[in-house]
């Protein structure tokens, strides 16, 4: 079996790119840290990262479950709206009956 050559286009190329870059540079910041800086800095830094990254988390999470709530209120309302439609039809048709049942009433 011969190998196939994929072309990559511009948008997907770039992203490879920048992908690399940001991954390569998660594993040297360890070592170019330890390098330059004391533990002390070190571990304020270390400290500030995990406090930004736990708040970012709890900014999705308030997101996700304020999503949740919109759809299940989306989903009451249309709940109750067929309901209504529903009683609605149902007190027409009375109505209805009702209204020939009066004048077969009438003409009796």
């Amino acid at each position: 079996m011969s190998p196939t050559l994929i072309e990559l286009k511009l948008l997907p190329l770039i992203a490879l790119v920048v992908g690399s870059m940001i991954g390569g540079g998660v594993f040297n910041l360890p070592s170019d840290l330890s390098e330059g800086a004391s533990p002390g800095a070190i571990l304020i830094g270390g400290l500030i990262t995990g406090f930004g990254m736990m708040m970012l988390a709890f900014v999705y999470q308030r997101q996700a479950h304020a999503e949740r709530h919109q759809r299940a209120d989306q989903v009451v309302a249309t709940l109750t709206e067929v309901r209504l439609n529903a009683d609605a039809s149902v007190t027409t048709r009375r109505a209805a009956e009702h209204y020939h049942q009066q004048r077969a009433d009438d003409k009796t």
